[in-house]
C-alpha cells in the first residue's frame, strides 16, 4: 500500500493572495470613483460650453486616462483622501482543513465488459 499524501495550504500563499486581491479591490473602487468624477466633468464643460473641437478632444483624453493616472496616485502615496477612507471589516475566516487523498494498488483501474 502506498503512503497518505496529505495537502495543506501555505499560510504564506493565502496572506499574498490576500494582500493583492485587497490591494486590487480597492484600486478599482478608487479608480471607478475617480475616472467617474473626470468623465462627468468633461461631459458638462464640453456640453454646456462652446469649446473648440481641439479642446474637447484634449478633455475628453485627459479625463480617460486621469482615472487610471489619479487612482494609480492615489494608492501610492498613503495619505487620507478627501472624503474619508470606507474601512470594511476584516475576513474571519477558518484555516482551511487539511485534505488527505489515499492512494490504492487495486491492480488497476476497473475495465467493463
Amino acid at each position: 500500500m502506498r503512503p497518505d499524501i496529505l495537502l495543506a495550504t501555505s499560510p504564506f500563499a493565502d496572506s499574498f493572495v490576500t494582500r493583492w486581491t485587497d490591494l486590487g479591490a480597492s484600486w478599482l473602487l478608487t479608480y471607478l470613483v475617480h475616472s467617474t468624477l473626470l468623465l462627468l466633468a468633461a461631459w458638462l464643460i464640453t456640453s454646456w460650453s462652446r469649446t473648440s473641437d481641439t479642446v474637447r478632444d484634449i478633455l475628453w483624453k485627459c479625463a480617460l486616462v486621469g482615472g487610471l493616472v489619479t487612482a494609480t496616485v492615489q494608492m501610492a502615496v498613503a495619505r487620507e483622501p478627501l472624503g474619508g477612507q470606507l474601512r470594511l471589516a476584516p475576513r474571519t475566516g477558518s484555516a482551511a482543513p487539511t485534505m488527505r487523498v489515499t492512494m490504492r494498488d487495486d491492480g488497476g483501474p476497473a475495465r467493463h465488459r
